[in-house]
């Protein structure tokens, strides 16, 4: 999901949101999928997958997260089952998104002023009763 929705969950994908790409090696052949979540009428959460087609070529691994630039819904069905269509979200445009692990400790010595307090935290755990 794009940056300014990040706290929101929706089951619709759109241009601007960040997906985590979920990959199966079948055959020979790559392919991707996300997953949505939403809830169910109990008020559960359940993951839908969606699958995805991106452009020819385009080896990533299990787990990476991409920005969707461009991309089009398109559905194919099966030889022995015309009746049951597969949805298919072909991305056209994307961009592997990269966390900028120099704003993050940018933004953690702001919160903390850049100290540590080793000792106050050793007398923390010292404190405190150990599971073992």
């Amino acid at each position: 999901m794009g940056e300014e929705n990040s706290h929101k969950r929706h089951y619709k994908i759109e241009v601007g949101d960040t997906i985590t790409l979920s990959r199966n090696d079948y055959n020979g052949s790559i392919f991707y999928k996300t997953y949505i979540v939403k809830k169910d009428v109990s008020g559960n959460f359940i993951k839908l997958p969606k699958n995805l087609a991106l452009p020819s070529g385009t080896d990533l691994p299990d787990g990476t997260k991409i920005i969707i630039k461009d991309f089009f819904e398109d559905g194919y069905t099966l030889k022995n089952n015309p009746y049951c269509t597969n949805w298919i979200l072909r991305i056209t445009d994307f961009d592997v998104y990269k966390e900028d692990i120099n704003e993050k400790i940018k933004e953690y010595n702001e919160k903390t002023d850049g100290n540590i307090d080793f000792i106050g935290l050793a007398d923390e755990v010292v404190n405190e009763e150990l599971p073992f």
